[in-house]
């Protein structure tokens, strides 16, 4: 199962663990409902550790953890997202808590 890509097993860390981590939802609006080129350029940025596809009044969602607010202002208005062609519009959500999100090792920086 894992050759055919329906298994996939990974290490899992809970990022809640680290008093310097800030994880986001972000609900994307898309110039062209569905862009595949978009959605790979947003899953090339480092900090953004998955993104999907949506029904309803977004056309993506991704998901993001940053060492500080600042860092996340950085990712989303000021660097990265800014260089992504056919974003329309954006809302950010902020994860204050979960029991239940942990995100791949390799997304944390410890």
């Amino acid at each position: 199962m894992t050759n055919s890509g329906i298994l996939k097993l990974e290490a899992r860390v809970d990022p809640f663990a680290f008093s310097n981590k800030i994880s986001a939802i972000v609900g994307v609006k898309l110039a062209d409902r569905y862009n595949e080129k978009t959605m790979q350029d947003i899953e090339k940025i480092p900090e953004i550790t998955s993104v999907c596809v949506v029904t309803g009044r977004y056309d993506l969602f991704f998901e993001i953890m940053v060492d500080s607010l600042g860092a996340l202002d950085e990712v989303l208005h000021k660097k990265d997202l800014r260089q992504v062609n056919g974003i329309s519009a954006m809302e950010t959500f902020v994860v204050m808590a979960s029991n239940t999100k942990y995100f791949r090792m390799g997304d944390v920086k410890m």
